[in-house]
C-alpha cells in the first residue's frame, strides 16, 4: 500500500508522529523520479523520526482508534413502552396507533404549554413505571394530577423527548401553545427589544 502523504503534511497515532517533507524548490518534469523521491524520503523519515514504519502508518495498524461518528441521530422513546423512533413525532403517531394514547388530545385538553407538556412527559413516564400501561387513563387526567413540582425533574435518564418539546407542537393546531411559544421565540431572535415584547405578551396570554 502506498503511504504518500501531501507534501507538508503531517500524521500522528498513538505510537508516534510524522512530518512529511516539504516541496522541493525546484520543480522536476521527471514525474517517476519525484515519486520515488518522495517515497523514499518517507521512508527515510519514518525511520529516522519516532521510529514509525510504514506499517504503523496504516489506519488498520495497531495504536489507531476508531472516530465515533458524531452525527449520531437521537431516539425518542415512546411514553407507553420501549419502542424509539428517529422523530418526535413518529413518537405520538405511535402512541394512537399502537396504545391508542392520543397525547395531542390530552395537551390540548389542558392546553399545556412547554413546561406543561414537560410535566406530563415526566409523569406519565413515573406512571407507567410503576404500574402496567394498559390499567392507565390518561384520556381523564386532571391536570392537578401532573402540573406539580416534582415532575419538572426528568424521570427517564437521558430523555431525548424532554430536548425536544417544541416538536410535539400538534401541526394541525394552529393555536397549539407550542406553536405560539415557537413564534414568540423567532420574534425575541429576530432584532433588538424582541425579547420584551415576548414576554409581556406571553404573560397576558396566561
Amino acid at each position: 500500500m502506498d503511504n504518500k502523504l501531501p507534501a507538508g503534511w503531517s500524521i500522528r497515532n498513538s505510537t508516534g508522529a510524522w512530518a512529511a517533507p516539504s516541496h522541493p524548490d525546484d520543480d522536476s518534469d521527471n514525474d517517476g523520479d519525484e515519486g520515488e523521491n518522495v517515497r523514499a524520503n518517507f521512508r527515510g523519515a519514518v525511520g529516522a523520526e519516532d521510529g514509525l514504519t510504514e506499517e504503523d502508518l496504516r489506519p488498520d495498524s495497531p495504536g489507531w482508534e476508531d472516530v465515533e461518528d458524531d452525527s449520531e441521530k437521537d431516539s425518542y422513546q415512546c411514553l407507553l413502552c420501549e419502542v424509539t423512533k428517529s422523530k418526535v413525532r413518529e413518537v405520538v403517531e405511535h402512541g394512537k396507533d399502537v396504545h391508542n394514547f392520543d397525547f395531542d388530545k390530552i395537551r390540548k385538553d389542558h392546553s399545556l404549554d412547554f413546561f406543561g407538556t414537560l410535566q406530563l412527559i415526566n409523569y406519565i413516564r413515573t406512571a407507567v413505571k410503576q404500574h402496567d400501561p394498559a390499567t392507565l387513563d390518561f384520556a381523564n387526567l386532571d391536570k392537578a394530577t401532573f402540573v406539580q413540582d416534582q415532575y419538572m425533574q426528568p424521570t427517564m435518564e437521558d430523555d431525548a423527548l424532554l430536548y425536544s418539546i417544541d416538536d410535539l407542537a400538534d401541526p394541525n393546531d394552529p393555536k397549539d401553545p407550542l406553536a405560539q411559544q415557537r413564534e414568540d421565540d423567532a420574534e425575541a431572535q429576530a432584532g433588538e427589544g424582541g425579547g420584551s415584547k415576548v414576554l409581556a405578551e406571553r404573560a397576558l396570554r396566561q
